[in-house]
């Protein structure tokens, strides 16, 4: 009997062991749970930083084309006006070249318009791409926290185990409960 009490005792101290190991493995998943969805909340931070400073970028490349276009279009209307004067030429044709001119600069401030458009869409798309990638990298996963209830029962099996293992045939649990159906 010495020995079942021994295999009692330590499938006891197993059961207490395995709760406690399962306590802390609950921990430890949390833990890193929170660690994951702190690395791609910053993760997707530093994308939405790289994407606003591209934005910035962008923006004063348009901003410096716009100047350009009209500093242009000004030299341009400059030297036709001067060149008009020059070969004292006035009329329909110097009126037809400044329409021409001011038909670049429009066509040239649409362009610009268009392109800055298309990347305002695309980063507007960049951003919720981040978004979504966030939201679909969070882990919804159950983590299953450990039942003192669950523990005990299994420790409960394992003691009626032990014990049937050193009854004689007949004897077991499961005969007895066997009997009580009769």
């Amino acid at each position: 009997m010495s020995l079942m009490y021994a295999q009692m005792g330590m499938a006891a101290v197993s059961a207490f062991s395995q709760f406690s190991q399962s306590k802390h493995q609950h921990k430890m998943e949390e833990i890193n749970r929170k660690y994951q969805e702190t690395m791609s909340g910053i993760s997707a931070a530093q994308q939405l930083n790289t994407l606003t400073a591209n934005e910035i970028s962008l923006r004063d490349a348009a901003v410096r084309a716009g100047v350009s276009i009209e500093t242009q279009s000004l030299e341009d209307r400059a030297v036709a006006e001067v060149a008009a004067a020059t070969a004292g030429v006035s009329g329909g044709s110097v009126k037809s070249t400044m329409r021409g001119l001011m038909r670049s600069r429009l066509m040239a401030q649409h362009s610009l318009r268009k392109k800055v458009e298309a990347q305002k869409r695309a980063a507007t798309q960049d951003r919720r791409n981040v978004a979504l990638s966030r939201a679909m990298n969070k882990d919804v996963s159950v983590i299953a926290r450990p039942n003192t209830a669950s523990a005990l029962l299994g420790l409960g099996a394992s003691m009626i185990d032990i014990y049937d293992s050193h009854q004689p045939h007949g004897s077991k649990t499961t005969d007895i409960l066997a009997g009580w159906g009769r």
